[in-house]
């Protein structure tokens, strides 16, 4: 048994195992260049097309949300087609980089401006990094990223969540989140507080924590104890028997 401890952003104690984020976007060859039979404005055009899925996948990702998690999502689809990244990669594409890698260095340069700028404009850089890869994906024909599937409710682990993923996940599935990065004005904790999901984020021991591991978390505390012992089974049955007696009421 071992304690991690980090932020907790959301309150409430869950009992179950982990299971990580798969494996992010792979970025694309630094060196690539389009060929001599593409040309600029063609580049520029299948990045355009490209940039304009995503936000249309975001938007409707948005129709089925509410509250903070529809206004995550509609903000993130709007950044998806954001004129500063799209004139940034354009500039590479001049250069000769292909759609691919002109968005990733864009989106790596639009991510610097924010952080430099602190606070909740810092805390937008997921934001950005999240839409380009959801970029170089559709570009690439790869599958999105996105909430790992299991027959049986988990704790979510991820460096960070990006807000596509945070504001459709299923909480009959996911019941806690543990990232490694982030902070309290994070997506991931504003998301993880509109749908009453216990979590804690700045947690950089997150990271050696394995799938299937049993997790006790406490997102009020911003304590996770891997491997728990029976007060945390006990604390994590109390609270589990609150909340269905809060919703049995509700119902009543």
């Amino acid at each position: 048994m071992r304690t991690i401890t980090g932020i907790g952003v959301s309150a409430g104690r869950v009992l179950g195992p982990s299971l990580r984020m798969p494996p992010p976007v792979p970025e694309p060859d630094a060196d690539a260049r389009f060929g001599a039979d593409s040309t600029v404005d063609g580049e520029k055009a299948r990045l355009k097309d490209a940039a304009e899925d995503v936000r249309d996948d975001l938007r409707h990702r948005a129709e089925t949300a509410s509250g903070d998690a529809k206004a995550v999502l509609n903000a993130t689809a709007m950044m998806a087609t954001d004129p500063m990244l799209l004139k940034a990669a354009g500039k590479h594409i001049n250069a000769g980089m292909t759609p691919e890698r002109a968005v990733w260095e864009a989106g790596m340069e639009v991510a610097a401006m924010l952080q430099s700028l602190g606070g909740y404009m810092a805390e937008r850089t997921q934001d950005v990094l999240d839409v380009r890869a959801r970029i170089v994906a559709r570009l690439d024909g790869l599958p999105a990223p996105g909430i790992p599937a299991s027959d049986v409710p988990f704790i979510l682990l991820a460096e960070e969540l990006a807000p596509a993923d945070t504001a459709t996940l299923d909480p009959a599935k996911v019941i806690g989140l543990l990232t490694s990065g982030g902070g309290p004005q994070s997506h991931t904790a504003i998301l993880a507080r509109s749908l009453g999901l216990p979590a804690v984020v700045g947690a950089p021991d997150a990271d050696s924590i394995a799938d299937g591991a049993e997790l006790f978390l406490d997102g009020a505390s911003g304590t996770v104890v891997v491997e728990p012992g029976t007060a945390e089974r006990e604390a994590a049955q109390k609270y589990a028997a609150r909340v269905s007696s809060r919703r049995s009421a509700a119902r009543a």
